[in-house]
């Protein structure tokens, strides 16, 4: 046994020594040459300049990286393109391509990732304008993906990319996706984003992605900013605190459902966590129905926890702010959300649930959403079991729901501290036909949930105060409160007979909220 270890040790000790950095163009005249060039665990370094190629990781498991990788200066991502649109064979037309089985050991980092076209899947359309991995995962980080246009006469999938590694994962984080297109004469799927793995997708800005299908007798089409399928196989997905904002699926279906989420599509199987994200200002327009304006949930047979998100302004026929339509067998938990502010010209201004077995909707705030039928909640058919919430013109089953102003700051994310009828109005666990449900952690911006002895707020914020004592120069002398407070007046008592006469600073602190005023200490007289 020891004789093995050591034999890995050694590989391992081996590998990374061995290790290099190409240098593009020093080394290598250009980026595909520097991967051509490279071995398993090598970087290949860019750097600025705009390169017009169409790169392919030919199952290498290494780093491609502008200098990025090395001081962190976003700068780097800006003046490093990699420009997909003159491309040598029109059929492979992605910027970059994962297509020989490559997994998160091959890595993407650091640019401007534009003007590709996608890559011709036979029998079904064009994938993957910016990023195509068919069957290959990837780790993707810190770029910036925008203005490519997938264009097909069929199907078109991933405008920014489409990933498929085949039961494999893919990685996306830290990047934006910006101003991708998809123009499609069927189905198209996922604006911005199409994947159908087990996928990590982290801190994301998703923005003015767009789907246009043109083509009367086509299928809907789904996901104007990310679109996640996993329709034959489970899947786990992990999505979090990213910003999913103004992108758009516009279809001229005469189908019943001629378009859906235009924020983010989940369809199928999946197990996991979609937590902390901004989804607003997202729409679905189609010649008949479009749901789900913010985000759709569809055939989700598995658990799948959707909390601490934030979703307003989004538009849609039905569901303006979320759609969940066919949702078996097992429950889906929807906790600590904030709806407010969305649209639905016939029903479920907030939510709209169609078909669903149990759903429950614990600690969730719905304000001032807009429709014909059921402004904040429309079910159509199925179970709901809503608990704790706040929720406008109240709902008539459940515990402990309310019907009280909300008092949300501006952001329309965050609970001012001194009027919301939210804070310490949750539960931190519930019971519901045998199974426990829990809030959070942590909420939309990391903080604790519940903070100390309290209960939960409603909604996806967690409204804390700290009152600080300092010096004239700021030095902190004694931290009095740090606790969630429900609005009110306090009265609180300081011993300040240990401190010297002086001046000193008293500062009220919450979440959005600083104020200072001075105080004099006379303890000599």
């Amino acid at each position: 046994m020891k004789t093995q270890l050591l034999t890995i040790i050694l590989i391992i000790l081996s590998t990374f020594l061995t290790a290099q950095i190409i240098h593009v163009p020093k080394d290598q005249p250009n980026i595909q040459a520097g991967i051509d060039n490279a071995s398993d665990g090598d970087t290949v370094l860019v750097s600025e300049g705009t390169y017009y190629e169409n790169i392919n990781f030919i199952g290498k498991a290494i780093t491609v990286a502008s200098h990025f990788l090395i001081d962190n200066d976003t700068l780097h991502i800006s003046n490093t393109k990699i420009d997909g649109s003159w491309p040598s064979n029109p059929q492979k037309a992605s910027v970059i391509t994962f297509d020989s089985g490559e997994d998160t050991t091959s890595i993407i980092c650091g640019f401007t990732i534009t003007g590709g076209t996608g890559s011709h899947v036979p029998g079904y359309g064009w994938a993957g304008g910016g990023i195509y991995c068919y069957p290959a995962g990837a780790m993707i980080i810190h770029n910036y993906i925008e203005n490519n246009i997938v264009t097909s006469p069929a199907m078109g999938f991933g405008g920014g990319m489409m990933c498929d590694p085949d039961g494999e994962w893919v990685v996306i984080k830290n990047n934006i996706i910006r101003n991708n297109e998809i123009h499609s004469e069927l189905e198209g799927y996922g604006g911005g984003v199409n994947f159908y793995s087990n996928a990590i997708v982290n801190n994301n800005i998703i923005t003015n992605n767009k789907i246009i299908s043109t083509g009367a007798s086509i299928g809907p089409s789904m996901g104007g900013g990310i679109h996640c399928d996993a329709m034959f196989d489970p899947k786990e997905i992990f999505m979090q605190n990213n910003i999913i904002s103004n992108n758009k699926v516009l279809s001229e279906a005469n189908f019943a459902e001629g378009g859906s989420g235009g924020g983010l599509l989940i369809y199928g199987t999946w197990e996991g966590v979609v937590s902390g994200n901004t989804i607003s200002n997202n729409e679905v327009s189609a010649t008949l129905y479009c749901y789900g304006a913010g985000a759709m949930i569809e055939f989700t047979d598995n658990e799948l926890t959707f909390e601490n998100n934030v979703i307003n302004h989004n538009k849609a026929t039905w569901g303006g702010g979320v759609y969940i339509d066919e949702n078996v067998e097992d429950i889906l938990q929807i906790i600590n959300n904030t709806i407010v502010e969305n649209e639905a010209t016939d029903a479920g201004g907030g939510i709209c649930f169609a078909y669903t077995d149990t759903t429950v909707v614990l600690n969730t705030l719905l304000w001032n959403n807009i429709a014909n039928q059921g402004s904040e909640i429309y079910i159509n058919e199925g179970e709901l079991e809503v608990h704790y919430c706040d929720i406008k013109g109240g709902w008539p089953d459940g515990w402990s729901n309310i019907d009280l102003e909300p008092a949300l700051e501006n952001d329309y994310i965050h609970l001012s501290p001194c009027g919301s009828n939210c804070i310490n109005a949750g539960t931190d666990a519930m019971k519901i036909f045998g199974e426990w449900y829990y809030c959070p952690d942590f909420d939309i911006d990391g903080d604790q949930r519940p903070f100390e002895s309290t209960y939960p707020d409603i909604g996806a914020d967690e409204s804390d105060v700290e009152l600080i004592i300092s010096e004239i120069n700021g030095r902190k002398i004694k931290l009095i409160i740090e606790t969630i407070q429900p609005p009110g007046e306090y009265k609180i008592k300081f011993d300040a007979s240990s401190l010297p006469s002086g001046i000193y600073l008293c500062t009220l602190k919450t979440n959005d909220f600083v104020h200072s005023c001075k105080i004099v200490l006379l303890n000599d007289y």
